[in-house]
């Protein structure tokens, strides 16, 4: 055979064939693992040199040392991995390959959750970027349930991070949620550690008494007037890591008053003293460590756009290239300028409120069509019949907003007919590579076609608009 580039994935894909042989007929196999507990137990043939070489743990756990052997063969239990799950990491550990696409989020999880107590980082890495990038939704209905469980998974960083994110997007659904008093401590404590959770300070402790009250054994007295000392000490020792992440100095005089005093017996008495001569005694210094006021995330008012794909958004602006969700602060917020379905859907009122912006992102929804398209202008629109000038301006798809894998994005090629600015058109971007013509909303008066942009966004030409929106990109 002639070499090439290609040989070398020829023999790796022959060696994946060959080790699945071996491992479907239990060929030459030295150990049997016994996966599940009863009466899901399931017994697994394989080889040791194979699983020691495929994963750390087993490289560990099949020491001769530690192995137990019966008849030739030796014998290890795993009671606490499902059988169907070790079925398919035991296929990966031997072929190197892994089919997810007919999985749910839960087996997903289970995966993960067993690839990382055997210590396979490449397979969670794997496994994290497709929860994150094929199952978002999923995800955001199982937040809490999948923080609880890769609570203690070394390797799932990555998407624990993903989850706070998006409870700091919307904490109230966390903490509105029945299940939040019984929530994990440690959750709680990651959210409260955030400087980002968009929720007022005074509504953050409330959440957090509340589960402290609920958490704190023999505290059943509902009627705080009726507490005795020993409550409020009991409730103190339950919050105490939570105490000092409470930003009390971003909680107005009368928050405090109706909300913190009621349970001013559960601060530290020097913590307690300074709130009050903060809200006493105006300029006051604190003795207290004072953490500074969170960021509220991104103001973001769209009927396209959710903030996962606007801090998307920014980071291209920023000169990224990622495709794919992000959980990087967003360092813009978007300021809406003009929606179509209330201001109308002609280049006369777009001109009229968005030219001499400054940098702008336009967003479209495409008229029977599940896609979103836009834009970024990274100068300023105008009018004129010109050209607009900019080397940093781009145009991007983001598929039907659910699937961040369809995301495609293409910079400027030509940066001298970057824009083009005309009365009759409202955003109009390259020479023809995204341009809408007044009225957008009627059929094939906006168009996409390839030219001073590196590549085309979507396979649509022609097409009308349903929605858009322009917003003013603002520093934070």
């Amino acid at each position: 055979m002639e070499p090439t580039e290609s040989s070398s994935e020829e023999f790796l894909s022959t060696l994946s064939n060959d080790l699945s042989w071996l491992l479907e007929n239990a060929e030459n196999c030295d150990v049997v693992l016994h996966v599940g507990q009863e009466p899901n137990v399931r017994k697994f043939h394989a080889h040791i040199a194979i699983l020691r070489a495929r994963s750390n743990y087993f490289k560990r756990a099949l020491a001769k040392q530690w192995a137990k052997e019966e008849d030739g063969l030796t014998i290890f239990q795993k009671p606490n991995i499902y059988p169907e799950v070790f079925e398919e990491i035991l296929k990966y550990m031997y072929k190197g390959k892994i089919e997810l696409g007919g999985q749910d989020g839960q087996n997903l999880l289970n995966l993960l959750t067993a690839g990382d107590e055997l210590m396979l980082d490449e397979f969670c890495n794997y496994i994290q970027n497709f929860l994150i990038q094929q199952k978002f939704e999923w995800l955001e209905e199982n937040l809490v349930e999948v923080l609880r469980i890769t609570g203690n998974c070394s390797s799932c960083t990555a998407l624990r991070e993903y989850c706070l994110e998006l409870i700091a997007e919307k904490p109230a659904s966390i903490f509105r949620s029945e299940g939040f008093p019984s929530s994990d401590k440690d959750l709680l404590l990651s959210l409260l550690k955030r400087d980002d959770l968009e929720m007022n300070e005074v509504e953050i402790w409330n959440y957090v008494v509340k589960w402290g009250i609920a958490n704190t054994p023999n505290l059943y007295e509902t009627d705080i007037t009726h507490w005795t000392n020993e409550d409020f000490e009991a409730l103190s020792s339950t919050l105490h890591q939570c105490i000092p992440l409470i930003r009390f100095f971003d909680i107005s005089s009368a928050d405090y008053y109706d909300s913190v005093r009621p349970y001013d017996k559960i601060l530290p008495i020097d913590l307690n003293e300074d709130i009050l001569k903060y809200h006493l005694k105006p300029g006051s210094i604190p003795r207290s460590i004072v953490l500074p006021p969170r960021d509220q995330g991104m103001n973001l008012d769209s009927l396209i756009i959710k903030p996962i794909h606007a801090r998307l958004i920014c980071g291209w602006i920023d000169g990224k290239n990622i495709l794919g969700p992000t959980y990087v602060k967003a360092a813009y917020d978007f300021k809406l300028l003009v929606r179509g379905t209330i201001d109308g859907f002609d280049a006369t009122t777009f001109h009229s409120r968005c030219d001499r912006k400054g940098p702008t992102v336009v967003v479209l929804k495409l008229e029977g069509v599940d896609e979103i398209l836009g834009g970024y202008n990274a100068a300023y629109w105008r009018t004129g019949a010109v050209y607009i000038q900019s080397d940093k301006s781009f145009i991007f798809s983001l598929g039907d907003g659910k699937n961040l894998q369809e995301v495609k994005l293409s910079r400027v090629r030509d940066s001298a007919t970057s824009m083009y600015g005309h009365t009759s058109y409202g955003p109009h971007f390259g020479t023809a590579d995204l341009r809408m013509y007044s009225p957008f909303n009627n059929k094939e008066n906006c168009s996409c076609q390839q030219a001073s942009y590196f590549r085309t966004v979507t396979e649509h030409v022609r097409f009308a608009v349903e929605e858009y929106e322009v917003f003013q990109v603002v520093p934070k």
